[in-house]
C-alpha cells in the first residue's frame, strides 16, 4: 500500500490522530504500527513509526496498545520495494508532541 492520498502534504507539519495497534522491535529499535490514521482529515489505514522518526526519545508501552494518540509530524517520502520494483511511499517524520487521548 502506498499512502498517495497524503502526497499533497509532503514537507508540511500536520496534526495526526491514530490508534496504537502493535509494538515490536527490529534491529534494536522500537517499531509502532498505528491504525485508523487521520492526517489533515485524510484517513490512512495504517502507518509505522520508528525511533528514528521521533523528534524526541519516546518509548511506547504494551499497555498503550489500542489507545488513541495524537502528535505532530512532518510528511516525507521514501522508496520501498514491492514486486521487485521501487515504489514511492509517504511517511511521518519528526514526530513530536505525543499525547494519549
Amino acid at each position: 500500500m502506498s499512502r498517495t492520498q497524503i502526497s499533497t502534504l509532503v514537507n508540511t507539519t500536520q496534526t495526526v490522530t491514530a490508534q496504537v495497534n502493535y509494538i515490536t522491535y527490529a534491529n534494536g529499535q522500537q517499531i509502532i504500527k498505528l491504525t485508523h490514521v487521520n492526517i489533515n482529515n485524510t484517513i490512512c489505514n495504517h502507518c509505522w513509526l520508528y525511533n528514528s522518526n521521533l523528534a524526541t526519545n519516546f518509548k511506547f508501552k504494551k499497555s498503550q496498545i489500542n489507545k488513541q494518540i495524537t502528535f505532530t509530524a512532518t510528511i516525507d517520502t521514501y522508496y520501498k520495494v514491492r514486486d521487485n520494483k521501487k515504489v514511492l511511499d509517504y511517511c511521518l517524520t519528526k514526530v513530536d508532541n505525543i499525547q494519549f487521548i
